[in-house]
């Protein structure tokens, strides 16, 4: 198996590993327990410390007045907040 394989499937590994660490954390409410784990799986994701701060600060402040505890809310919110600081 040559390098590129190896660098493939190691990063399918991790992009997997993320998706998988968001899919269950879109499936409960936004508390401050679950928006730290949000902020360790996209740090995981390599998006880097600058994009990854920018992004938690749009979705806290999304949230902020708003139902929360709606997961499809807070995918939404976090759909958009992605888009916006990408």
């Amino acid at each position: 198996m040559g390098w590129l394989q190896r660098l493939s499937d190691g990063l399918t590994k991790t992009r997997d590993a993320v998706r998988g660490s968001l899919d269950r954390l879109l499936g409960r409410a936004a508390d401050p327990a679950v928006l730290e784990e949000f902020e360790a799986a996209l740090m995981a994701s390599d998006l880097g410390a600058t994009v990854v701060e920018r992004v938690m600060e749009r979705l806290k402040k999304q949230l902020q007045g708003t139902d929360a505890s709606q997961p499809g809310r807070v995918q939404t919110v976090l759909r958009d907040t992605l888009l916006e600081a990408l």
